[in-house]
């Protein structure tokens, strides 16, 4: 039965201490190497840590006003985009409408209505865009649906013209039903059937220096009634109303007018986010050149010097190599290599 003395087991025990110490500073020195900071924050600044405290606190600091900003560029970049989306719907049927007489054939109505209600479409998906699960024209919490489908809501504007004989009560009956030019107290369709986001504004977001970027719209603003409203009264034409070819017609030639005003609310809108987007870029910027100057000023407390860390860290490798070596010759040995 083998033998081990206390002698050869506190041996043992002093090797594996010295190897672990060796490879705990191994690690060290890789992070040191890697980051170029000293990791004892303690003893690279004499014990003084309290300047280095502050610096991370606001490094800390800055990483959640910068997370904020991103989220808020995120939302602008999507609101921006389906904001575009929009007028470039509205212009496709600007440009066909300019061309359109009170004689147009039935066929030629047909196509254009058919046209508006194929944008009218792709204006309330666009309406309905989220974004990090937010929906964007949605109001406050903007996570449900923003809008009825399309044809739910041109289905019903269409039931609500019922009796209508001629292009102003088109015109009237449309208005109605989006609440255009009427009491922002009163209640109308488009709003209480469907707009089915919240009634209160997104708050404006926090960009970290007292500043803010109020980059909410709602589907139920005046800008965007008015560009459905008038993009509607066209679409809804190829619903069967029950009115004459010349009150379609009318209805047309009078729609590219709102058409371009419908275009010109959506511009308004973009102007409006833009403002807000432009306060998220200075802040982007400010955030950029805070961070740039905190860091260098914890790289100037903690900055480890890369030679004196890459001979050290090629020290301690031989250390733990050495100590391997040896380990391995002396679980070797045998009574006749001792004797020897």
């Amino acid at each position: 039965m083998p033998v081990t003395s206390i002698g050869d087991l506190a041996q043992n025990f002093k090797q594996r201490s010295i190897g672990n110490r060796l490879h705990r500073e191994l690690s060290t020195l890789n992070l040191e190497l890697t980051t170029g900071l000293k990791q004892d924050v303690s003893k690279a600044v004499a014990g003084k840590t309290k300047p280095v405290a502050a610096i991370e606190r606001a490094l800390t600091l800055i990483d959640a006003q910068s997370l904020a900003v991103k989220e808020a560029n995120i939302f602008a970049d999507a609101t921006g985009t389906a904001l575009a989306a929009t007028k470039s719907r509205i212009e496709g049927i600007e440009l066909g409408g300019m061309a359109i007489t009170n004689g147009m054939p039935k066929l030629q109505i047909d196509a254009m209505a058919q046209s508006a209600r194929i944008a009218f479409t792709g204006m309330i998906s666009d309406l309905g865009t989220q974004a990090a699960g937010r929906a964007l024209f949605g109001g406050a919490t903007g996570t449900s649906q923003t809008l009825r489908s399309a044809e739910d809501i041109l289905a019903d504007l269409a039931a609500s013209l019922a009796g209508a004989t001629s292009a102003a009560d088109i015109e009237a009956g449309v208005n109605e039903y989006f609440g255009i030019n009427i009491d922002p107290s009163e209640e109308y369709a488009f709003r209480t059937n469907d707009y089915l986001g919240e009634a209160v504004d997104l708050a404006p977001f926090d960009l970290g220096d007292g500043s803010t970027a109020d980059i909410g719209i709602r589907a139920d603003d005046t800008e965007i009634r008015t560009a459905l409203a008038e993009v509607a009264r066209v679409a809804v034409l190829s619903e069967d109303l029950g009115v004459s070819q010349q009150a379609r017609a009318e209805t047309l030639a009078e729609g590219s007018l709102g058409l371009l005003q419908a275009r010109n609310e959506i511009i308004a809108l973009e102007a409006r986010l833009g403002t807000g987007a432009a306060s998220i870029e200075d802040a982007m910027v400010r955030i950029g050149i805070e961070r740039d100057g905190l860091q260098t000023a914890r790289l100037g407390l903690l900055a480890a010097d890369p030679y004196e860390t890459a001979t050290r860290l090629q020290q301690t490798e031989f250390q733990i190599s050495s100590i391997y070596t040896l380990t391995a010759r002396l679980s070797g040995l045998n009574l006749v290599s001792y004797l020897r």
